[in-house]
């Protein structure tokens, strides 16, 4: 399917509720289960807009753009949402992907009227839309994710399609989830990575309700009419560029842009919301005090307890989303969640704060966002800003965040792993609606430490390689989880092929060995190899050479670089990495031992390395203190990253074996990276 039109298509959060009366040229269509309407006749609220005139094919886009047209009728009692584009195919390619109308709707709570399916060839236009070429598919997109949303997809497909032909399809959705009540909210693109000749978003208010607007990435304010009983909102634009794809965004940025509204005043309103919505939730469940005296009966503390409890929501309770109709965002009660044993993110955390709260501990649910993270506090105030829900709790005088959909979690507070969500929303307890910081605990943290220690056996005529690895936090549970789902053969030589890149005569000398010391949240990796024929020997000298993966591995630059968006740099964390070749006698190394150091706000970088007796050994450690690189950050950003890279991959050149004389000396350096004299 043609991605642009996914995208169209992705931008309308759909809310409301209720379903129009039918005109006399609508029919109703069953397929399967579902069904949908066809009604040639719009709906008498739309207005009319004309797409703009063709340009021709641009260089690298076959498909043409001329209107992408988002109308909405913004009352609760009879929310509709209405669809409009049109484009011109100028390729075969183009073609394959634009002939083929997709489109997706939640038959729980919406109704798919599609109105016209437009081809014109020439001076032609034929209206080519017949029910038998619809096709209503339950793809459930989300499955892999373990979320079932009940959404359905309509796949209208195009027949007798040619390369030149316009293609123009309209169709509108009746109905929105009423777990948003009567308060209204939505938004809409206004942006692409391809060129556009006209969009338009049309929003319909009834005139006794107030709404806030906001347009993200664009210099465009909206036209405000007095529509009869309604208030109209219109933004419209010409020939709007497409901004180049640049990748690598952080979670806080939007690249195109976008208009929203929202009838919420404040966060405060928003916490209102969601507050009434779970305390519609029947808490009582008959398993959860024995679960409770279960936990206290093996706690000493309100901590063992808390972390007992975790642990039962995060692994005794599955990952899956029934997120049919209202369960979109209304959790399932604790009695049905414990009785099938899953649940998804809003279930998993509501469960886990009423087992809190059966320990007496302060526990809530906060709303966070898990895509935008604290970007979303630059958005209006809506449930749109949010798409996950962890919990808050507070024990031994410390504020604590927890994530009951995480797995392979273990240790004390201290030592799980932390995802900086950055704010959040908390539902219920002393915040008042405020927007709350999202913040570790002190000593929490992510570590990955490695040493590698080489050693020359002469008599033998090989290197031997031992590794030993520490994993700490999201570290040591992304470990954690990757030996436990991996048959250890598969890992062994996932390893053994990454060490091989570099030693092509690398080889096994015993197999690899973990420790998971649970007690701490700590994972330890012990691997051991031996490389025959391991020197490069030119002109006399033999070279090695030696890369630090564990810090290039984390911290990178962006793909593009030359670029007008802010970029993701990589996970907040510490990283070290300990080098160390012992010769077995001196081959005379002469080292610039003068360590290179770099601070900025975004990274904390150091290393030194050092030669005496017959051994050499490299440290470096880096701590990323961002995730995020500003454009104007940038340009030193990628200076220190090409210095680090010279820094971490270099090469030992010697001679063995080695005589001893100051002329030879000088001869023997250690090039490549800041190691070069």
């Amino acid at each position: 399917m043609n991605t642009f039109v996914r995208l169209a298509l992705f931008v309308c959060l759909i809310v409301g509720s209720s379903v129009a009366a039918s005109s006399d040229t609508e029919q109703k269509h069953q397929y399967g289960n579902h069904y949908f309407y066809t009604d040639a006749t719009l709906p008498d609220w739309v207005s009319a807009v004309k797409p703009s005139k063709s340009k021709g094919k641009k260089s690298g886009q076959g498909t043409e753009y001329l209107l992408v047209d988002n109308q909405l009728l913004a009352d609760a009692d009879n929310y509709q949402s209405f669809y409009r584009s049109s484009y011109i195919l100028h390729s075969s390619q183009a073609v394959a992907e634009g002939a083929e109308v997709e489109l997706s709707f939640n038959p729980a709570y919406q109704t798919l009227t599609m109105h016209s399916i437009s081809l014109r060839r020439g001076r032609e236009t034929l209206e080519v839309l017949q029910p038998n070429m619809v096709r209503l598919l339950q793809q459930e997109e989300d499955l892999q994710n373990g979320i079932y949303d009940g959404r359905v997809t309509a796949i209208a497909i195009v027949p007798n399609v040619r390369v030149g032909d316009r293609l123009t399809f309209s169709y509108t959705l009746t109905g929105r989830n009423p777990v948003f009540g009567e308060k209204i909210f939505d938004s809409f693109s206004m942006g692409w990575s391809v060129d556009v000749g006209r969009t338009q978003v049309r929003v319909l208010v009834p005139a006794e309700k107030r709404i806030t607007t906001k347009i993200h990435g664009l210099d465009l304010q909206p036209k405000i009419k007095k529509r009869g009983a309604y208030t109209e909102y219109v933004w419209s634009a010409k020939k709007v560029d497409g901004q180049f794809n640049e990748d690598d965004y952080p979670h806080a940025f939007v690249r195109y842009p976008w208009v929203e509204f929202t009838e919420y005043r404040d966060w405060s309103d928003v916490e209102s919301w969601a507050k009434e919505l779970y305390g519609s939730v029947e808490q009582a469940a008959t398993e959860l005090p024995k679960l409770a005296d279960a936990f206290a009966s093996k706690s000493d503390s309100d901590e063992d307890y808390l972390l007992a409890a975790l642990n039962f929501t995060q692994e005794d309770i599955r990952y899956l989303g029934m997120e049919l109709g209202q369960n979109s965002h209304l959790p399932h009660s604790p009695d049905e969640v414990l009785k099938n044993r899953y649940g998804d993110c809003k279930d998993k955390s509501n469960l886990l704060v009423q087992l809190l709260r059966a320990r007496g501990i302060s526990a809530y649910p906060a709303l966070v966002s898990s895509s935008y993270r604290e970007g979303f506090t630059a958005f209006l105030p809506s449930p749109a800003a949010f798409d996950h829900v962890i919990v808050m709790a507070r024990v031994n005088q410390q504020t604590v965040w927890l994530d009951p959909t995480k797995t392979y979690q273990t240790g004390g507070l201290q030592d799980l792993g932390f995802t900086p969500y950055g704010t959040a929303l908390v539902i219920g307890g002393d915040t008042e609606g405020s927007l709350v910081d999202v913040l570790s605990l002190k000593g929490q943290q992510s570590l990955s430490s490695v040493q590698e220690m080489f050693r020359w056996y002469a008599k033998k005529e090989r290197l031997e390689l031992s590794i030993s690895s520490e994993f700490r936090g999201n570290s040591a549970e992304y470990q954690r989880y990757s030996f436990d789902t991996t048959a250890l053969d598969d890992m062994q030589s996932n390893y053994l092929n990454y060490y091989a890149k570099m030693y092509p005569n690398i080889h096994f000398l015993k197999p690899i060995a973990i420790r998971d010391d649970k007690l701490q949240n700590r994972f330890f990796v012990e691997e051991h190899y031996y490389i025959d024929d391991p020197f490069k020997v030119e002109n006399g000298l033999h070279q090695l050479g030696f890369y630090a993966g564990t810090i290039a591995s984390h911290l990178r630059k962006p793909k593009h670089i030359r670029r007008e968006s802010p970029a993701y740099i990589g996970g907040v964390q510490n990283l070290q990495h300990s080098i160390v070749v012992d010769f077995g006698g001196d081959v005379g190394l002469d080292i610039d031992s003068t360590p290179y150091r770099y601070s900025s706000s975004l990274v904390d970088y150091q290393s030194h390395n050092d030669y005496f007796d017959g051994r050499y050994v490299f440290n470096v450690s880096a701590k990323i203190k961002s995730s995020t690189v500003s454009v104007a950050e940038l340009p030193e950003f990628l200076e220190f990253m090409d210095t680090m890279g010279d820094d971490l991959d270099f090469t030992l050149s010697f001679i063995y074996p080695y005589v001893g004389s100051d002329g030879k000396k000088q001869l023997l350096r250690s090039i490549g990276g800041m190691k070069n004299d």
